[in-house]
């Protein structure tokens, strides 16, 4: 596995000699996999780790055996840490979001503090094949486009900051192994088993279906269908951004500049546009979407959309 990471660090130049790298640890086996195969690569890629973990406090006293756990272990491969602790049911109840993306914006906050603290530019999560295969099945399964099946990025910017993926080419089964070849041991949270939970209920039951009924490499074929989208949802977006750049008027977009165009070229600019003026990508979904090109569509006056987070799109003239 550290060859196999070591291989994609170099395909993608994750890292640049010197850089210190934040690394997010929850305990579990992919995290903790992805800071042991770093420690070992910290020397020849000539970089320096700090781990951060974010106690979600969701889970109670589980979740504080988690932060024991990581703190122990980065004691042990003297690593320095950071620990920090979000209310994340509160900011779902008062954000108007699931729990999922309330999770993520909160470890997304956390990671750029803990980031500025470290003097770190790069955060690395740990991301594996196996999740991207179940990312894609998930979101077909709710009608997702091309961009949102698109493979994860190996390294994306959120808000400045560079965020890496370094264990996309390795799937789970290659965690454990080499877990277990290190005698590491990890945190199991219990909730993973739960089915009742959508992606679980894919990862347990659902693929290995797939797999066993229709095609036993179906999650190679998941991957290899998810980088065709992202080449050809990267070759889209760059047309969006320049149709967005004629459109735009301020912080504004001049609805004259869109008429006529393809309505999966509006889409794409609708989207860019509203990342760009701080919505989460997350919480863009075709819904939003729809309601924004039809506001701009209708008829001459004005008038509003209502968007995640509590937001709303405004038609004026």
């Amino acid at each position: 596995m550290i060859k196999q990471v070591e291989s994609f660090v170099a395909k993608y130049a994750l890292f640049q000699p010197g850089d210190r790298v934040l690394v997010g640890v929850s305990g579990g086996a992919d995290s903790v996999s992805l800071l042991l195969a770093l420690n070992d690569l910290a020397r020849p890629l000539r970089i320096a780790l700090t781990a951060a973990h974010l106690h979600h406090g969701i889970r109670g006293r589980e979740a504080d055996r988690d932060a024991a756990f990581v703190k122990r272990l980065c004691a042990q491969l003297k690593i320095p840490l950071q620990v920090g602790r979000a209310d994340v049911p509160g900011l779902a109840r008062s954000r108007g979001i699931s729990l999922e993306m309330a999770a993520r914006e909160a470890r997304h906050d956390f990671f750029r503090r803990a980031a500025r603290a470290a003097g770190a530019r790069v955060v690395a999560t740990a991301h594996t094949a196996d999740d991207q295969a179940e990312t894609v099945l998930l979101r077909l399964a709710r009608g997702a486009g091309m961009g949102g099946l698109a493979r994860i990025a190996p390294a994306s910017s959120v808000a400045g900051l560079a965020f890496v993926h370094p264990l996309l080419t390795v799937n789970r089964a290659g965690v454990i192994a080499f877990l277990r070849s290190r005698r590491a041991g990890w945190r199991e949270d219990k909730s993973n088993r739960d089915v009742a939970i959508l992606r679980n209920r894919v990862r347990h039951e659902i693929l290995p279906l797939l797999e066993r009924r229709l095609n036993p490499a179906i999650r190679q074929a998941l991957l290899r269908t998810a980088d065709i989208l992202r080449e050809e949802s990267d070759w889209l977006d760059d047309l969006a951004r320049g149709l967005l750049r004629r459109c735009r008027s301020g912080e504004a977009i001049r609805i004259s500049g869109l008429r006529g165009k393809p309505v999966a070229a509006r889409r794409r600019v609708w989207r860019q546009w509203l990342v760009s003026r701080g919505v989460p990508a997350e919480a863009i979904d075709f819904d939003t979407v729809g309601r924004i090109d039809g506001l701009a569509a209708g008829p001459r006056g004005t008038g509003q959309a209502e968007i995640a987070g509590g937001r709303k799109v405004v038609k004026s003239y």
